[in-house]
């Protein structure tokens, strides 16, 4: 019969002798040599181990966590298993450290590649999209045609900003991100949200708030606050300034006042926006029910747009469209026991039949159809 080490009893994880703990450059080594990115360290044999490793082996940092590692003894061997959620945690972690991301130089306009992890301070920028956006190819080609257009102003005009508040990167959804590249596509909405709460600060433009209004009157009715994607903007950053049209400050999401008028009308928690509380705070339901009434270009943005909200990564199939939001919640039901997700309705119980007469739904599935769907039960 073998015999449980007093740590594995104890439930926690002591770390060995420091000589036997390998230095830096001992796992760069290891890694193969990539002095741009941070390796994940790799995981001791599970053979014959008589503790759960040392703090540094460990892929949560956290060892007296149980959801981290699960050892096991067979026959006298102890056998490292990992949680679903530590397997979670490991993924995402390696992928951050390998993700790359496009800046803007706010002095020449030029764009700069960085790896995530070794990326300078910036600023990012938050804005409702116009037909005359600049694409990557058009920032690099820098062709008078480009430069004529409204969006280049914004670019310009983001840049100046930028500078003046002492930053000299920024992040510019439009330009910064290859569309035509599927792959550079699913990897950038995947990692935005954690790009957007990484930035320094948030620049809100708000191109339909007219110079002189006032945030009581007229916030609401901007444009921002109806789109998918700018939910996480409004979340994810520390800092969020919110400029007029003509770059004049309106305020910041941390102002008392700009802060409980936002919360009322958008109905997020103050707690949530001001930072006090995490957004896996809060229930599956009440963060669907934060999206329900914003609208999407594509219908499978309604999805994508709320990958980061539930910290959900997944591959970008555009064309399936509402089974993106169905691939979501399957996803989110992996991750968490949370049975709020359930918790939805249809806006319509009656529907229109051909003769004009209305007809009960009389059948629903176990996912909703939309963030809509959550709207009509809250």
């Amino acid at each position: 019969m073998s015999i449980v080490p007093k740590a594995l009893a104890n439930g926690c994880c002591q770390p060995p002798p420091a000589s036997d703990r390998p230095s830096p450059i001992q796992r760069n080594e290891r890694a193969g040599e990539r002095p741009i990115t941070e390796e994940a360290n790799p995981a001791p044999s599970l053979s014959r181990v008589s503790l759960c490793s040392t703090i540094e082996y460990c892929p949560l940092r956290r060892c007296s966590d149980h959801d981290c590692l699960l050892a096991q003894v067979n026959d006298g061997n102890y056998n490292l298993r990992r949680t679903a959620k530590a397997e979670a945690s490991i993924v995402r972690k390696s992928k951050h450290t390998r993700t790359t991301m496009r800046l803007i130089n706010t002095e020449t306009l030029e764009l700069h590649e960085f790896f995530e992890s070794q990326a300078p301070t910036y600023a990012i920028l938050s804005h409702t999209w116009d037909k005359d956006e600049i694409t990557l190819q058009e920032m690099l080609s820098m062709s008078p045609s480009t430069m004529v257009k409204a969006g280049y102003k914004k670019i310009q005009d983001t840049c100046k900003m930028a500078q003046s508040r002492g930053q000299q990167w920024v992040w510019i959804d439009t330009c910064c991100i290859d569309k035509s590249s599927s792959a550079e596509l699913t990897e950038s909405i995947n990692s935005m949200y954690r790009w957007y709460q990484n930035a320094h600060e948030c620049y809100a433009y708000l191109v339909d708030f007219a110079p002189g209004s006032l945030p009581q009157d007229e916030l609401e009715k901007c444009r921002w606050f109806t789109r998918g994607f700018t939910l996480q903007e409004l979340i994810a950053p520390k800092t969020v300034v919110f400029f007029d049209r003509d770059w004049n400050v309106v305020g910041e999401k941390g102002d008392k006042n700009i802060l409980e008028i936002i919360a009322r009308f958008t109905g997020i928690s103050e707690d949530l926006l001001s930072g006090f509380r995490p957004v896996d705070d809060y229930a599956i339901a009440e963060r669907m029910l934060w999206a329900s009434s914003r609208e999407t270009t594509r219908p499978e943005d309604k999805a994508y747009c709320l990958l980061g909200i539930f910290e959900v990564n997944m591959p970008l199939i555009y064309g399936e469209g509402d089974n993106a939001f169905r691939r979501l919640q399957e996803e989110i039901i992996k991750r968490s026991n949370d049975l709020s997700i359930f918790a939805w309705g249809t806006p319509l119980n009656w529907e229109p039949t051909k003769k004009g007469s209305l007809t009960e739904r009389r059948y629903l599935g176990l996912f909703a159809r939309s963030p809509a769907d959550f709207g009509a039960t809250w």
